[in-house]
């Protein structure tokens, strides 16, 4: 079966199904992505980082984005994760020299103890 084309429509992929919800006093639903992204507020960033992961589990059990990879989708995580880092530190006002994200970046977080 080929595989659908990339149109940014409507897809299974991004919907969950929770037939045994945690909560005993709840019904099984249906979950959606865009839902939950939007329901909780999750900023540009967290909402990247969010459908990576949830593309790369969806993937695991079979429902699949055309052309999809965990290795894409775990490094375009760790890009809007560096991204969130650096809008968090420039808004907590922490100057350039002292930042994590510099360290990331020089690969210096590997030395430190």
């Amino acid at each position: 079966m080929a595989e659908k084309p990339l149109n940014g429509g409507k897809v299974n992929y991004y919907l969950c199904y929770v037939n045994f919800p945690r909560r005993s006093n709840q019904e099984a639903y249906q979950a959606e992505c865009e839902d939950i992204i939007t329901n909780l507020d999750m900023n540009w960033d967290e909402g990247c980082e969010f459908k990576a992961i949830w593309r790369t589990a969806a993937a695991r059990q079979g429902t699949k984005k055309a052309g999809h990879t965990a290795l894409y989708d775990a490094q375009k995580r760790v890009h809007y994760a560096l991204s969130a880092l650096i809008n968090y530190e420039i808004k907590a006002g922490i100057p350039e020299q002292e930042r994590f994200s510099n360290r990331v970046f020089s690969g210096a977080w590997k030395n430190e103890d």
